[in-house]
């Protein structure tokens, strides 16, 4: 079913934490669901959440 997806990822279940780009909230992708929307609007469109670090980089 999935066969681009590793073995622990399949175990685990989760794929992230995402973010629904027409109403905004948030939504934990699950590989037991075989299409990708929103289950609050039915939105095809998610948008991964970023971390909350910042990374800083000296310029040279």
């Amino acid at each position: 079913m999935w066969p681009q997806i590793c073995q622990p990822c399949l175990q685990g279940g989760l794929m992230g934490t995402y973010r629904c780009f027409k109403c905004g909230k948030r939504v934990d992708m699950d590989l037991r669901y075989e299409r990708v929307r929103c289950p609050f609007c039915g939105y095809k469109i998610l948008v991964k959440m970023r971390a909350p670090t910042v990374k800083t980089l000296k310029a040279r």
